[in-house]
């Protein structure tokens, strides 16, 4: 193995053993309230593997949380192990078909209709994404890339 092989081979091993985790994915919901002032909203927290269009799966509910002037709900599954979560997150988003079950059971439909119990009911249910990160990388990498450059630099001159 050359050095310039042996170089670039830890360099690579090095910045991948320090390679973070994908983070949670994000979902906002909005709904005008029919028995509540103003919108519901709520914001679902997917684990990071989950792909839109997919079937949702209870390993899949990091979090809810939900808001309106009436009520407020948060379900954690660590602290509510038969929270449920089931519907498909379509990939356009907008409305969608959700249910998500914990200490109440939200429900949007595909026609804008959606509910969390008894407490709040409403029309015009939209889910959006926030606007997708740039992933940062983590600093390791950097430092591997430019100590890789540097050796590289340093073996044509060599040469």
């Amino acid at each position: 193995m050359t050095k310039l092989s042996l170089i670039l081979s830890l360099t690579l091993a090095a910045s991948s053993s320090f390679a973070g985790t994908l983070p949670n994915q994000v979902f906002n919901f909005t709904g005008t309230c029919s028995d509540c002032t103003g919108n519901g909203t709520g914001v679902l927290t997917v684990a990071s593997g989950y792909v839109l269009g997919a079937n949702l799966q209870d390993s899949d509910l990091v979090s809810f949380l939900y808001h309106s002037n009436l009520i407020d709900v948060t379900i954690f599954p660590s602290t509510r192990p038969a929270s449920r979560l089931f519907g498909i997150m379509p990939v356009g988003l907008g409305s969608a078909d959700i249910v998500v079950e914990g200490n109440f059971i939200f429900k949007s439909d595909v026609d804008g209709n959606w509910s969390i119990g008894v407490a709040d009911i409403g029309t015009n249910g939209i889910w959006s994404q926030p606007g997708a990160a740039t992933s940062t990388p983590e600093p390791i990498t950097g430092v591997m890339l430019v100590a890789g450059l540097a050796a590289l630099t340093a073996l044509r001159r060599c040469r």
